[in-house]
C-alpha cells in the first residue's frame, strides 16, 4: 500500500516536471541541485577542490572555493 502511494506520488511529480518549460528545469532545478551538492560535505567535494588547487596553484582558497561552487552548480 505504501509502495503504491509512493509510486503514484513519483509519477505525479514527474508529470508536473514534464509541463514546466525546459529552461526552468535546466536552470532552476539544475542549479538548485548543484547548490545543494556543493554544500554537502563529501569526498567528491574534497577531490574537486584538490584538483582545482592542482590545476590553479596560484589561486587563493577563496578563488578555489568559488570555482568549486561554480563547478557543482553547472554539474547540477
Amino acid at each position: 500500500m505504501l509502495q503504491t502511494i509512493s509510486n503514484q506520488a513519483g509519477v505525479v511529480l514527474l508529470r508536473l516536471l514534464a509541463i514546466l518549460p525546459y529552461e526552468l528545469l535546466v536552470v532552476a532545478i539544475g542549479y538548485g541541485l548543484g547548490f545543494i551538492a556543493a554544500r554537502i560535505p563529501s569526498d567528491r567535494n574534497r577531490v574537486v577542490k584538490t584538483n582545482l588547487h592542482l590545476c590553479f596553484p596560484k589561486f587563493n582558497p577563496d578563488e578555489i572555493d568559488s570555482l568549486s561552487k561554480q563547478h557543482w552548480r553547472l554539474l547540477g
